[in-house]
């Protein structure tokens, strides 16, 4: 590049440029602006502040100009100025002095260098979407496009990476659409020159935001170019290390469909390509990069199983001692994904990945290690691995902890391994009933709904349910079941913990800690079948809700006057009568006739309720149910809603009562 070897000022060369008429002297003033336009921040700050952009533009032909007088002159002037549109504010100056409409012109031109230098200039006005729109309309893109079919290597390269700054845009992609641009694009991904399938790639990263583009890059067959690339510059040493975010980048946004995933897993190196990428010492933005493709990939299973198969878990296990908290994020939530499905749960459980999960930096900071954890630990094979591991005292410890988050997932851990004797005594003998019941506070329902599930599973052991007394576990769970907008989870959760504790009678059925839930219940009866909300038919989630409202009902107050008229008042007897109904499955037909006999056997009053409000004819109908329990649990309810003589003779009055003998089988 020819210049001044003592270094002029950028207002001298700017001068030189308006004075000067020689062609060869206003060539070497462009160019030595452009040399020091590009030589540091400082050089292009004095190149703008000179005043240069007009006299550079004055050196490019008008845009109806047949050719450039001298493509010297307007090369040297289009370098200069594609480095001073690096600066913002001098992109805003260009777009003022009608450059992008000098440019639009020149990417007419026949002349090679040019054309690259006119891309090149492209390229870093596209940074800003007023130009790119302004180059769209001024007919840039198809010009770009048949730039591609060049013998020049360097002119390819230009064109491509103008064009991957332009299709930021939905209107300009559609416009490189339009003209074929993917079809060409594709097949540039195999061009000679690296740079350019790597400016390519990118471009259609682009592109394969969108899932319409996406279709139409499976249909072109871009992804096995893809990974050829990513593969190709892999060996290429680490000049080309950067160059590789190109492809992985396009690999990522285009295996968004699982129809993309299946193809990049016919690639003979498909995965192989990705996994080298996760190594300590690659790009820390590739890397992520390449977490992000596996962390998608991994959702299908058969993809899942290819990167298990391959030693994908032992990679992205050494991730999780990344600095990087998002890379660690990534590839936890990949190992989440190996450990859901069947195949690929294997290599979760090696110990080299079990202990990098369970580490300082894995199960207990990274939620996401915590959700692979209790995916593994779903698995018997995967509990038994765990426990082995001795990681129990490890999530108690957890539950304390002051991030709702951990608690959490600590949590779904802790309920998957309670299946298992042995972490359900462990809890027990280690005190974590107190660190159970103390998340049980109404405010986080994600946090109660774990410990609920939990607390089923413990409360089998009569030492469970004695320590539950201890703590007032009755009241806090009757707390739960309160509240017109109640989580129906929640409520199911607490009641199934209630019925446990009941069925424990000997521990305290009979304590006045049960006397409240007899309205409790029949409140949270009530907001589940009113009227308003009438319980659907069959077996849906409000079903088995409202059966196990029945049955805790039912030993709650059985054998007990006070709380079987405390039931009644809260409105308990209407919401039973309202679910006796053939419609209903069976189990809750079974549950409600059993609480109706509890309810009303030794107790008039409510009796009498129930008489009033049809009852008997209710229960006469279920007398021929299909399910000897609903009738036999029918029968016994009339004869306990039928103890006066009043309601005898209604039953005699609709001839139930031989039916009545008949399904109990007495004379």
């Amino acid at each position: 590049m020819a210049g001044y070897p003592n270094g002029p000022s950028a207002s001298e060369l700017v001068s030189r440029l308006l004075a000067d008429t020689n062609s060869s002297e206003k060539e070497k003033a462009a160019e030595a602006l452009w040399r020091l336009a590009g030589s540091s921040a400082h050089g292009l700050q004095s190149v703008l502040s000179s005043g240069a952009v007009g006299p550079l533009l004055s050196l490019l032909p008008e845009p109806l100009a047949a050719s450039p007088s001298d493509p010297r002159i307007s090369a040297a002037a289009l370098g200069a100025l594609a480095s001073i549109a690096r600066q913002p504010e001098a992109r805003d100056l260009l777009r003022e002095s009608g450059a992008e409409m000098k440019v639009a012109g020149l990417l007419l031109q026949a002349e090679s260098t040019v054309l690259e230098r006119t891309a090149n200039f492209v390229e870093v006005l596209a940074l800003d979407r007023p130009s790119r729109e302004s180059l769209r309309r001024l007919g840039a893109i198809p010009s770009l496009l048949a730039m591609l079919g060049s013998d020049s290597a360097g002119g390819v390269c230009a064109a491509v990476a103008a064009l991957k700054n332009l299709s930021s845009d939905e209107e300009s992609k559609a416009e490189i659409a339009r003209h074929d641009g993917l079809e060409v694009l594709v097949e540039i991904l195999g061009h000679r020159e690296q740079v350019a399938a790597c400016k390519a790639a990118e471009c259609i990263g682009n592109f394969a935001v969108e899932q319409a583009y996406r279709v139409r890059l499976r249909s072109l067959e871009a992804v096995g170019p893809l990974v050829y690339l990513l593969r190709t510059l892999g060996q290429g040493g680490s000049q080309t290390r950067d160059a590789r975010l190109g492809p992985a980048a396009a690999l990522l946004n285009i295996c968004m469909d699982d129809d993309c995933k299946a193809l990049l897993l016919r690639q003979v190196d498909g995965i192989d390509s990705l996994l080298p990428l996760l190594a300590d010492g690659t790009d820390p933005q590739l890397r992520l990069v390449a977490a992000m493709t596996l962390v998608n990939l991994s959702g299908q299973a058969e993809c899942a199983a290819c990167i298990a198969d391959r030693g994908g878990a032992v990679e992205l296990a050494r991730c999780l001692e990344a600095s990087d908290a998002q890379l660690r994020q990534k590839a936890a939530g990949t190992l989440w994904n190996l450990a859901v499905h069947k195949h690929s749960l294997e290599a979760v459980l090696h110990t080299d990945v079990l202990h990098r999960l369970l580490g300082p930096k894995g199960g207990l900071k990274e939620r996401r290690c915590l959700g692979a954890l209790r995916a593994v630990a779903e698995h018997p094979r995967g509990r038994s691995a765990l426990i082995r591991e001795g990681v129990v005292s490890q999530f108690l410890l957890l539950l304390d902890a002051s991030d709702p988050d951990l608690a959490e997932g600590a949590l779904g851990v802790l309920w998957n391994l309670c299946n298992e004797e042995p972490v359900r005594m462990e809890v027990l003998k280690s005190g974590g009933i107190t660190s159970l019941i103390s998340l049980i506070d109404g405010r986080c329902s994600s946090l109660a709904l774990a410990v609920l599930g939990i607390l089923a599973l413990l409360v089998e052991h009569k030492e469970a349910a004695q320590q539950l007394y201890e703590h007032g576990a009755v009241k806090l769970l009757l707390s739960l079941l309160s509240g017109v907008e109640a989580d129906a989870p929640i409520v199911l959760g607490a009641t199934q913990v209630l019925i446990s504790l009941a069925e424990h009678g000997e521990l305290g059925r009979a304590s006045h800690c049960w006397d409240p839930a007899a309205k409790s219940l029949a409140q949270a009866l009530e907001r589940r079948t009113s009227p308003e909300r009438p319980p659907e038919g069959g077996d849906g989630p409000d079903q088995e809700l409202i059966t196990q409202l029945c049955v805790a009902s039912w030993l709650a107050c059985e054998g007990d006057e006070a709380r079987q008229r405390a039931f009644a008042d809260a409105g308990g007897v209407s919401a039973l009568c309202r679910v006796l109904r053939p419609i209903h499955g069976d189990p809750l037909l079974e549950a409600a006739t059993g609480a109706v006999r509890a309810i009303c056997q030794g107790c008039p009053s409510n009796q009498e309720s129930f008489v009033k409000l049809g009852g008997l004819e209710l229960l006469v109908a279920l007398l021929d149910h299909r399910k000897v329990a609903v009738r036999q649990n029918a029968a016994k309810a009339l004869c306990a809603s039928a103890e006066a003589e009043e309601p005898k003779t209604r039953l005699q009055e609709l001839g139930a009562v031989a039916r009545i003998r008949e399904v109990l089988g007495v004379g």
